[in-house]
């Protein structure tokens, strides 16, 4: 479930909070619905369900896709 969604002033980043891991959010970063609709940033709220897939490179975790059940 997603805790909090906002944005890092130092890092000019987009960031969610999930189980309170901080999970920022790339211009590269695919989020969609449940049934596959593109969504941006503004879309996700706090207490919507989300599921992360994440590619692991190198010490790095890229976010490639959420999946956001409203």
């Amino acid at each position: 479930m997603i805790d909090l969604v906002s944005r890092d002033k130092k890092l000019n980043a987009d960031y969610m909070m999930i189980d309170e891991r901080k999970i920022f959010l790339s211009a590269n970063t695919k989020i969609v619905d449940e049934w596959g609709n593109l969504l941006t940033v503004k879309d996700l709220k706090p207490g919507l369900t989300a599921v992360v897939e994440a590619i692991r490179i190198s010490e790095r975790s890229y976010e490639t896709q959420i999946a956001v059940k409203k």
